[in-house]
């Protein structure tokens, strides 16, 4: 199961060029049994986070 969100902002200097600030966190659980696979001998609960930041420019074709 995996779940999580992501946040933005947009922020135009001109009617045209702008940049967007996003941020991400999402997490996934991950449940296998001892018989299945061997690479997680003990535990049957493992865990993942993933967290991740960007900037993009941004130009818009449809003003001017």
């Amino acid at each position: 199961m995996s779940y999580g969100g992501r946040f933005g902002y947009n922020y135009f200097f001109t009617p045209r060029n702008g940049l967007r600030f996003i941020s991400m966190f999402q997490m996934e659980n991950l449940k296998i049994t001892p018989n299945q696979y061997v690479l997680f001998q003990d535990s049957s609960d493992n865990s993942h986070y993933t967290v991740s930041a960007g900037v993009d420019y941004l130009f818009d074709f449809t003003k001017g």
